[in-house]
């Protein structure tokens, strides 16, 4: 989590138990901006946006907090 203290936002390129099992409201409590973008599908798109992230992630439709997707 200090990793991220302050970032624009978060990319997960491993699925490391660190990134699996992590705390999803820490991380967006740790982050400047609510972004992330998960290169293993490692989240659930619903989850995230329950949680209110902007999330990408490789192969799904982004999920997108008060933006819109020019990725579509």
């Amino acid at each position: 989590y200090t990793a991220i203290e302050g970032a624009a936002g978060l990319i997960i390129a491993t699925e490391w138990a660190e990134f699996v099992e992590a705390d999803i409201e820490k991380i967006k409590q740790c982050l400047f901006e609510s972004v992330i973008f998960d290169g293993r599908n490692i989240y659930q798109p619903a989850d995230m946006e329950a949680a209110g992230f902007s999330y990408y992630s490789v192969g799904r439709r982004p999920v997108l907090q008060g933006q819109i997707s020019t990725l579509s």
